[in-house]
């Protein structure tokens, strides 16, 4: 296959885009490099990117470009990655990308964030809809490094939840990782301790807010996701249970739990649950958000003395 030919298919599979070594590695030599430019069906998108004109713009294209710009090597990382992954609260712009040490500290031309960690393995990334990006597990690492802890362990969850990662996976990643001095080693340890093999995320965004406010009415031992029963069955599925205070907790969202129908449904399940000998508490949706003090104030009145 003539050259030309066979780098138009490969900018086909990278957005319209090739890098330099790239190029040279298909049988391009420097003089044919440059004429590809003088040609006019070229045009350099950074000192070492070359972009096929007539390609769309598009997001993937510029996640491309800050990729090739950092080497064929590097892979998207960090915020980047999470927003890749459909974790909340994270943006694929600026770009973040993680490159080898080996090629020096240096500025992107794509105004990227470049990172160089002490290790990056084969198996930390993978190929996501054509890029090369950080695994799930790998980028919550990353992430630790460079973010508030709260807002890692929100990130964990919400990967679990999602069904990302696992605990094991996430473990086996803290003992390659875990060396003296790197960053964010400390939060991942604490956050898997925290959360056994049998751990189960916070389902919504409601669960995640009660159980901080909880925390803050010293409340640690509640589990969440349980499924109850009495001595001729199962009852139900709750959203946490406090088993030594014999205490439920619902997290009654607006959407779900507001129509008569639902009302009615919680009025049966609440009912069989208390006739179980339970407690049951339920937490509205309105109160978690705008009126944080009275959750807090009502677990402290529940806790028995």
């Amino acid at each position: 296959m003539p050259p030309v030919d066979s780098l138009r298919r490969l900018a086909a599979r990278q957005h319209g885009l090739a890098h330099k070594t790239q190029i040279f590695e298909l049988g391009f030599d420097h003089a044919a490099f440059r004429h590809l430019v003088r040609g006019g069906d070229w045009c350099r998108r950074s000192p070492t990117v070359l972009e096929l004109l007539g390609t769309p713009r598009s997001d993937a294209q510029e996640l491309m470009l800050a990729l090739l710009d950092a080497g064929t090597a590097a892979t998207l990382s960090h915020h980047t990655a999470a927003a890749r992954w459909g974790l909340s609260g994270f943006s694929l712009f600026p770009v973040h990308v993680t490159e080898s040490r080996e090629r020096g500290r240096r500025a992107s031309d794509t105004k990227a964030i470049i990172h160089q960690p002490r290790l990056l393995l084969p198996e930390h990334l993978i190929m996501l809809d054509g890029i090369r990006t950080t695994t799930p597990a790998r980028t919550l690492f990353d992430l630790a490094a460079v973010l508030h802890a709260g807002r890692v362990e929100r990130a964990l969850d919400n990967a679990l939840a999602a069904h990302l990662t696992t605990i094991p996976r996430l473990t086996t990643m803290l003992r390659q990782l875990a060396k003296k001095g790197r960053p964010g080693i400390t939060v991942m340890r604490a956050l898997l301790d925290a959360r056994p093999p049998s751990y189960v995320p916070p389902a919504s965004g409601l669960e995640s807010r009660f159980q901080q406010l909880a925390r803050k009415a010293g409340w640690w031992t509640f589990e969440r996701q349980v499924d109850v029963g009495d001595e001729h069955g199962w009852l139900a599925r709750v959203d946490f249970v406090e088993r030594a205070e014999r205490l439920i907790v619902e997290v009654q969202s607006d959407r779900f739990h507001t129509a008569l129908l639902d009302v009615h449904a919680d009025q049966r399940r609440m009912g069989l649950l208390r006739a179980a000998g339970w407690r049951v508490y339920e937490a509205i949706e309105h109160d978690l958000w705008y009126k944080p003090a009275k959750i807090i104030h009502d677990l402290w009145s529940l806790r028995r003395r």
